[in-house]
């Protein structure tokens, strides 16, 4: 069930650049989310393709590939998403939404157009994420999820049923203040018996932009840690991975056009040398 397990990777990495669009569990993520499409609309952006460069020795050299081609509507929503493999599409992703842009379902498809899953979501009458189904190749219902909430608005669980309503694993988001002001200070995962998997702990700024993510194994040690630099736009331009004794695995470096789109990601490893290359380049709505 891909939607699963990218909300469950998104539990570690959400902020992390995704391919995949994540259905808003809160109305502040719902407001992240219109910002980026906003963003995207007044760019007037039809389709970003993203190159992955060859890099040899720490130097880049001239073969490049297609990995990710992205498809928005006026509005700035995601409308599809086609990976590549060898510079040939291997799997599309289509977005049916709704008026107020949330997700409806979201389709899997072969490059001979079979349907391979389809996820299908609800919502809450304001926007927030409280269900989600998948259904295989031959449309039979499989596994799926939902969304508990507190009253306090101060805690969210998201519960994953394997086939035949058993609990495959939860999420635990914890707040500070009220889910829909703000992004969530810790977050745990529990196996069906209960037992922590992973803990996630997050600091922010003045501003309320990510600057640390650690995350901890199931004995709650530390493991790694993520580090986020931002520009006066607050935009992204630099993360760092960190192992526990504080060592730097590798760091990432972006930049970006003025609006904000992400033009460029440069990936180094601990000792400086560039090993990754990535490049968007943008088509253009023509009003």
């Amino acid at each position: 069930m891909k939607i699963i397990s990218i909300l469950a990777f998104l539990f570690a990495f959400s902020l992390i650049i995704s391919a995949h669009e994540e259905p808003s569990k809160t109305m502040y993520e719902r407001m992240q989310k219109e910002k980026n499409m906003k963003r995207i609309s007044n760019s007037k952006i039809k389709k970003s393709t993203t190159w992955k460069y060859e890099v040899i020795d720490g130097k880049i050299t001239d073969t490049k590939s297609i990995a990710i081609v992205q498809e928005y509507n006026k509005a700035g929503a995601l409308t599809a998403i086609e990976a590549y493999k060898n510079d040939s599409p291997e799997l599309r992703v289509e977005y049916s939404l709704d008026d107020m842009s949330n997700i409806l379902t979201d389709t899997d498809f072969s490059p001979e157009g079979k349907i391979l899953e389809k996820n299908v979501y609800k919502y809450d009458y304001e926007g927030r994420l409280l269900s989600g189904v998948w259904f295989d190749e031959n449309n039979m219902q499989q596994e799926g999820f939902i969304i508990e909430k507190s009253s306090d608005k101060k805690t969210i669980f998201f519960i994953k049923y394997k086939s035949g309503d058993s609990i495959d694993y939860k999420l635990e988001y914890k707040y500070s203040e009220d889910y829909d002001r703000s992004d969530y200070m810790e977050a745990n995962k529990y196996d069906s018996d209960k037992n922590i998997l992973m803990h996630v702990e997050k600091k922010y700024n003045q501003y309320g932009m990510a600057v640390e993510k650690s995350i901890f194994g199931n004995d709650m040690a530390l493991m790694y840690s993520f580090f986020y630099e931002y520009d006066n736009n607050g935009n992204i331009v630099r993360m760092i991975k960190k192992l526990a004794d504080g060592t730097i695995e590798w760091q990432d470096e972006y930049i970006n056009d003025k609006s904000g789109n992400c033009l460029e990601i440069n990936s180094f490893d601990a000792a400086g040398l560039l090993q990754t290359k990535i490049k968007y380049t943008f088509e253009y709505f023509e009003n």
